[in-house]
């Protein structure tokens, strides 16, 4: 079987328990949500700069990034249009350049949560192993023969947990329309 991580919205969460420790009695593992009690909002660039000054209240810096699915990134360039200028879009090195808001790059995965702009900082997040890589050897040998052709395979394990070492200093922007 393969158990998933958890991800960057247990990580980052004002709510709920992480590791074993219930946010709701410690709130120095709260990262700042700014939500909407659960109904959708258009996007604003208002909202943006909320976002920035809850990380940069927390930590004198601005977040590392801002993450969210691709939907929400559009809606932010959208936003923008108006103040446009087309130039060349590319960078010295020959990569493209990034949207970005206050100088910090707007990423996108489609694995993020719905309606939500994360602003992380990503020195706080981290990957908690409990060792190495191994080879699983459960049946007394780590290679075991493919039936099907001339080959070995196997398998290997790894136990680790995405998280944080300081929520404080992260924080999201939530119920956000996606149109």
């Amino acid at each position: 079987t393969v158990d998933e991580p958890d991800g960057i919205a247990l990580a980052i969460d004002d709510s709920g328990t992480i590791g074993s420790l219930a946010r709701s009695t410690r709130f120095w593992w709260q990262s700042k949500e700014l939500g909407n009690s659960g109904t959708n909002r258009p996007l604003t660039l208002a909202l943006m700069d909320q976002l920035n000054r809850e990380v940069e209240k927390r930590k004198n810096e601005m977040p590392s990034a801002f993450f969210s699915k691709p939907e929400l990134r559009d809606v932010y360039g959208a936003l923008l249009q108006n103040d446009s200028r087309y130039v060349n879009t590319t960078s010295a090195d020959g990569q493209k350049k990034k949207l970005s808001h206050k100088d910090v790059a707007f990423e996108t995965d489609f694995h993020a949560t719905d309606n939500v702009i994360y602003a992380p900082t990503w020195d706080s997040q981290t990957v908690f192993e409990s060792g190495p890589v191994n080879g699983m050897d459960d049946a007394g040998s780590i290679l075991s023969r493919v039936s099907t052709k001339y080959a070995y395979e196997m398998t290997l394990k790894y136990y680790f947990q995405y998280g944080t070492d300081d929520s404080r200093i992260n924080a999201k922007l939530t119920d956000l329309s996606e149109s």
